[in-house]
């Protein structure tokens, strides 16, 4: 069986390149709001993590927060899951200083970085 994740990163290289070519494609991005429960591979989220400032800009903030949150839930203990969310966040929209400050800070902790 095909693992979902893969899935994931295939449907936003999907959705980017539809965008590029001048379609926003709204059903797309309901397809991987559906898969996005499904994903279990942090590997997975890494990749899509380093692309999120880039390459996946063009996916809307709550979406992309939506799939950093996933990463976060699989991989609880990991400070890259939680600081990729937190600096993702910083600065989107001041409803989420609060919170990326506070995910930076606990990632900081875990590698014990900062006070």
């Amino acid at each position: 069986m095909e693992r979902p994740t893969h899935r994931l990163i295939e449907l936003l290289d999907q959705f980017v390149a539809t965008n590029k070519a001048g379609h926003w494609d709204q059903e797309l991005l309901a397809r991987i709001g559906a898969l996005l429960p499904h994903g279990d591979d942090p590997g997975e989220f890494v990749l899509i993590a380093d692309r999120a400032q880039e390459e996946y800009f063009i996916i809307p903030v709550d979406d992309m927060i939506a799939i950093l949150r996933r990463w976060v839930a699989i991989a609880p203990t990991d400070p890259n899951a939680k600081r990729a969310l937190g600096v993702y966040m910083y600065g989107k929209a001041s409803e989420y200083d609060e919170e990326s400050q506070a995910l930076i800070r606990e990632a900081d902790a875990a590698e014990g970085k900062g006070a």
